[in-house]
């Protein structure tokens, strides 16, 4: 997969904007891997969701979609949907944002993990909440977010096809491409990172106490650090929207909007997605994942 990923993206470096766009939106759909057994639970996160709080949610179920040969997994509308219907609204509560890291780690940890970092192109990504967010996946059901954190993909998962997990073998096979020379940048990075991260886990002062520090391998940390690369949304964490997939550059299948803006979340005290148009039951919930972002940007992230 990853080699028909790097492929694919320098077949089209050439072609028009509107063109790469396009099909950088297939690729980051192709990228997300379909359900795991671990996954298929009846829903258990948006279950989960409804549980605590999160309104609306009944109106979308999990599925899987074929999207240029591949199997998705997405969200589909569970009933039909009209125009400024909401399919589901997230309190603050479910949402995983940066803020959490810096409250639960020491000052000094944040700001070295952050300073390790600098240079990233990377925008909204989080050394700090890649680590709270392996911490808590260690602790299992005790972590309030437990359940969600379970089915989001893991190391290997992304093993299989992520450019930012390629091997140097296959980095050099494709080095002419501008975008090798970005990855090879990143990974430098969040090696550097790591090393500083594992010296804080092992200390233990700097981290909850109770915390299951051994738990969490540099495997784990990359995991999660691209788990906030593929599902963040501007940095925060958002349980079932993120099993939203793209429909960028296909402005007719875009059928799904947040309401304001992330940082709003904090002034509300919920984040509300709704209908743009009429949607069947069944149909696919796709949205505009962003307006900034070039071809590179999609491959790389997703």
């Amino acid at each position: 997969m990853l080699l028909i990923l790097l492929a694919l993206f320098s077949c089209v470096h050439g072609l028009s904007q509107s063109n790469t766009e396009k099909l950088s939106a297939q690729l980051s759909s192709q990228a997300r891997p379909a359900l795991r057994e671990e996954e298929k639970v009846g829903s258990s996160v948006i279950k989960w969701a409804m549980q605590h709080k999160g309104f609306s949610i009944q109106s979308v179920k999990e599925a899987e979609f074929d999207h240029g040969g591949y199997k998705i997994r997405g969200l589909a509308a569970s009933k039909e949907l009209a125009p400024k219907d909401v399919l589901m609204r997230l309190p603050e509560s479910l949402v995983i944002k940066p803020s959490h890291a810096d409250a639960a780690f020491s000052v000094d940890m944040v700001t070295t993990l952050n300073a390790a970092m600098k240079g990233t192109s990377l925008a909204f990504c989080s050394a700090p909440l890649a680590v709270f967010l392996a911490l808590e996946a260690a602790s299992g059901d005790a972590s309030p977010w437990g359940p969600y954190l379970k089915q989001l993909p893991s190391f290997d998962n992304y093993h299989s096809f992520h450019p930012m997990l390629a091997s140097d073998a296959t980095l050099t096979a494709f080095e002419a491409l501008p975008i090798v020379a970005r990855i090879r940048k990143e990974k430098a990075l969040l090696d550097k990172t790591w090393e500083l991260c594992l010296e804080f886990l092992r200390e233990g002062s700097h981290i909850p106490k109770n915390s299951n520090a051994a738990g969490v391998t540099k495997d784990i940390f990359l995991g999660r650090y691209l788990n906030i690369m593929s599902h963040a949304f501007q940095g925060y964490m958002l349980p079932v929207a993120d099993l939203i997939n793209c429909g960028q550059g296909l402005n007719s299948m875009i059928n799904v909007e947040a309401v304001g803006c992330i940082k709003f979340l904090d002034k509300f005290g919920y984040l509300e997605i709704q209908a743009t148009q009429h949607i069947d039951a069944g149909k696919e919930l796709l949205s505009k994942y962003s307006s900034v972002y070039d071809s590179e940007d999609f491959v790389i992230r997703w």
